[in-house]
This record gives structure tokens, C-alpha cells and sequence, in this order.
């Protein structure tokens, strides 16, 4: 967590270079961003514990409690600006098996199996068409509160905005952290432990992973642009 004494209310800008991919929720927040990045970090200077989980529990950023006790970080979702023409699209991926890199290892015993014949149909190996809600835009802007100089060290690292990062999405050119008004900073704009503005009631996560259903909760999210 950002100590008091360098808590700064914040602004991040980043420009994106290709199209984004959302996260199925359609909220892509912030504060996962950090926890991605601290996460990576930690793994790769061999620090472990319990959960991989643990490893992000300590991030930069200042803490928001509800009167029940639980808590999220303040810290928005992502806005998304300058949306072309496009506006909103759907991309389609196919999922396609490799059947001679199966049977190289199939031959090489690092795959056993006693299927006589690989099944494309059904079961793990088969082929199927993906379908994508995609995002044209070329910047995108959050909100957070917390320690600027450890938000933008870890920003860096962070290459791509959204989903399929490794098949082109969501390339990120530049990432801008610069401090603002607390009345400019409207972090709540994300999903919270409470009621807020026209935020809705709904089943979600309030911190990261955002993705693990294992995570939801009571939680009231924006539902205006």
C-alpha cells in the first residue's frame, strides 16, 4: 500500500498503437495492471509464498473501505478515448490444433496417450472459431491514488492494454502518469464495495483477478461511458 506521505491523486494516459480486446466483464481495471506487473516482478526475482496470489497484495496505491469492512483499491477502470470510426467490432480467431506437432510427440513419448486417432471434433484437441469484442481506440485514460513514482516504474512494464496481447492487441506506445486535482480524479469509476453515483448492483470482483469467478461478490459497478 502507497504510504500517506507520498499518496498523490493521479492520471494515467496511454496511447495504443493497435485495437484493444476487452475482458469479458467489459472493465479492464487499473489496479490489475499493477498487480500484473508486481506479480511478474516478484516471479521473476524468485520470490514465492503460499499463492501466487500474495504476490500482489502490496501495491502502490491507497486503500478504499466501505462501512462493512471491505475494501478496494482506488484506482479505476479504463476509459477509452478517440475511438475511430469503427467504434466497437468483433474479431474472430480460430483455435486450430497442430496434429504434426502432436505426432512428433506422440513418436518422441513426451505425449501418452491410447486414443488410436486425434479427434479435431471434440475434446482438447479440437478446432473451434473464437469470437472477440474489439475496441478501436487510440488512448485510454485512468484514474488512480497512491505513489506516482512506483505506479509509473511498474506502468513500464506493462506492453499491451486487454486480452491477446501476444497476437498483436492492445500495443501500447506510451504510458503518461501526471498528477491532478482530487476533484479531477475520479477514481470510483470502477467496481466498488458500495453504492456510488449510478454504479449497479452485480456479481463481480472488487480486486484482482477481476477474471476468477472465485472472487465475485456483492459489488456495484459504472455503468456510464
Amino acid at each position: 500500500m502507497a504510504e500517506a506521505s507520498r499518496t498523490q491523486t493521479l492520471r494515467v494516459d496511454w496511447s495504443i498503437t493497435t485495437p484493444v480486446i476487452p475482458p469479458g466483464s467489459g472493465l479492464l481495471h487499473s489496479d490489475a495492471l499493477l498487480a500484473w506487473a508486481v506479480t511478474q516482478r516478484k516471479l521473476t526475482a524468485g520470490i514465492s509464498t503460499g499463492s501466487i496470489r500474495d504476490l500482489a497484495e502490496d501495491l502502490p496505491l491507497a486503500k478504499h473501505f466501505a462501512a462493512d469492512g471491505s475494501w478496494c483499491w482506488c484506482a479505476s477502470a479504463l476509459r477509452w478515448d478517440n475511438q475511430t470510426s469503427g467504434g466497437r467490432t468483433i474479431a474472430a480467431m480460430v483455435r486450430r490444433t497442430e496434429v504434426d506437432d502432436i505426432v512428433q510427440m506422440l513418436c518422441d513419448k513426451t505425449l501418452r496417450s491410447r486414443a488410436t486417432k486425434l479427434d479435431l471434433a471434440s475434446g482438447p484437441q479440437r478446432n473451434y472459431l473464437l469470437r472477440y469484442d474489439v475496441i478501436h481506440a487510440t488512448s485510454a485514460t485512468a484514474y488512480m491514488v497512491g505513489d506516482a513514482e512506483k505506479i509509473e516504474a511498474l506502468l513500464r512494464d506493462v506492453k499491451h492494454l486487454g486480452k491477446k496481447g501476444n497476437s498483436g492487441y492492445g500495443c501500447v506506445a506510451t504510458t503518461t502518469v501526471s498528477v491532478v486535482s482530487p476533484a479531477e480524479c475520479d477514481w470510483r469509476w470502477r467496481a466498488l464495495p458500495e453504492q456510488c453515483g449510478s454504479h449497479v448492483p452485480a456479481l463481480a470482483a472488487i480486486r484482482p483477478p477481476y477474471w476468477d469467478p472465485t472472487s465475485f461478490t456483492s459489488a456495484w459497478i459504472p455503468v456510464d461511458s
